[in-house]
């Protein structure tokens, strides 16, 4: 048990520098800053996909080297003087997002929606706005790092009984709420056929959460062999998509987008203007690569569609599940759910129009559900899922808890080795799907 004044003065964390530039310092230790907050000592934090947005520039507007992540499980270790539920000394789990516990949304149970609550998740900080003393910011430094601070510490952090895990706790935060908070929305019932896009952490949880809740088959869609593979495990039956087209690669070993297909006239030009032969040569092999990949991907589109119309006597899934947050999955959620079906997004979407309209939807039937998950609301719920039961050793394997959910940690790191866990989370490598890190190892 520590207190305020046992706090040091810095700490070691991960920010984020710039686009896929994640760097391992020193910063100083939060302190507390209103009197309902809490400091709390991670022991446990991981890397979630959505923490990829800002890594690939795909959300823009974080301050420079802001500390990130927003997925932590730690002891409480520093109290403001009006926080009475909890102690100091107390093992806590976090949601994504603080959320004061008595405003209309959280009396509502969509704490996610609070009034009170920062502009963004943990491990968001806004250009400009960390030139501000850190009482008037709406954005908070992330928990990938060895102390947070937790505002609205009551309405906010959940205590861990002993038979909860670090690990569980992590899940309970996040991606579990997330995957029950998709699968109920997609109003999976008994029997139903259901189906996941993307076989990441929050689609594995989802494919789990889909046969909790009384599915009769749950497809999981992915062009990862060892996630589909790891999905068919957990009972999923597997269907492939093709891998990104970079498959085909430049001489530098990324894969050139199709625009690139053609060298620009004046890149290999000949003093008389016509193109070297090599050039041309590569570049006609580089269009037939690009067009054989795109009709490999169309080819296994095509395959995931056929499987699942012809497992529902052609009339499509019941729900879609889709956990990738990209147009060309919400396209495909839209071909395979039946009429009358429902789609549930949970993916983080920034693509600024829909691949189906108003009147596809209406022609079809369609019910379609997105948004972000009251985490906060649903963890105290999903806390019996998870917990170890007597006589089970925790962390092994799939046995311990009501749902095999150990089977998505596939590493653990020091927090050091934090840039090396982004860079293999972003690739997917060495069959990647959720890392966990230690900020003291």
């Amino acid at each position: 048990m520590a207190s305020p004044a046992a706090l040091p003065g810095e700490m070691q964390a991960l920010v984020l520098s710039e686009e896929q530039v994640v760097r391992f310092v020193t910063v100083p230790t939060p302190q507390l800053v209103h009197p309902g907050d809490a400091i709390v000592r991670v022991t446990a934090c991981s890397v979630c996909g959505s923490d990829l947005h800002p890594y690939h520039g795909r959300e823009r507007g974080i301050a420079r080297d802001c500390v990130v992540g927003h997925e932590f499980v730690g002891e409480v270790v520093a109290l403001g003087e009006q926080v009475k539920a909890l102690q100091l000394g107390d093992r806590v789990a976090s949601p994504f997002s603080s959320s004061c516990g008595d405003c209309f949304f959280c009396r509502k149970g969509a704490t996610c929606r609070c009034c009170h609550s920062q502009a963004h998740l943990f491990g968001w900080v806004s250009e400009g706005e960390e030139q501000l003393p850190p009482q008037q910011r709406r954005g908070l430094p992330g928990s990938q790092a060895q102390f947070v601070r937790v505002p609205l510490a009551e309405g906010t952090l959940v205590k861990l009984p002993p038979d909860v895990s670090d690990e569980a706790g992590l899940l309970l935060g996040d991606i579990l709420s997330t995957a029950f908070f998709a699968a109920e929305r997609g109003e999976v019932g008994e029997g139903a056929c259901a189906v996941v896009l993307g076989c990441g952490p929050v689609g594995l949880l989802a494919a789990m959460a889909a046969r909790f809740l009384g599915a009769g088959q749950v497809f999981a869609v992915d062009s990862v062999p060892e996630r589909l593979a790891l999905a068919a495990e957990l009972g999923a039956t597997p269907l492939a998509l093709a891998p990104p087209a970079a498959a085909t690669t430049s001489a530098a070993g990324a894969a050139p987008p199709a625009s690139s297909a053609a060298a620009p006239a004046d890149s290999s030009a000949g003093a008389d203007g016509a193109a070297a032969p090599e050039a041309a040569a590569a570049a006609a092999g580089t269009a037939g690569a690009a067009a054989e990949a795109e009709a490999a991907a169309a080819a296994a589109r095509a395959g995931v569609v056929a499987a699942v119309l012809g497992a529902t006597e052609g009339r499509g899934a019941d729900c879609v599940l889709e956990c990738v947050g990209s147009n060309g999955a919400l396209g495909l959620a839209y071909e395979l759910v039946r009429p009358m079906g429902t789609i549930s997004s949970v993916g983080v979407n920034t693509s600024p129009a829909f691949p189906f309209s108003p009147v596809d939807a209406y022609n079809k039937n369609v019910t379609f559900r997105s948004g972000r998950c009251p985490a906060r609301a649903i963890m105290t719920r999903l806390m019996p899922l998870v917990r170890d039961e007597p006589g089970s050793e925790s962390g092994s394997g799939s046995s311990g808890s009501k749902l095999p959910w150990r089977r998505i940690f596939t590493h653990r790191m020091p927090l050091s080795k934090g840039p090396a866990a982004y860079d293999m989370f972003a690739r997917r490598a060495d069959g990647c799907v959720k890392i966990v890190l230690d900020p003291w190892a």
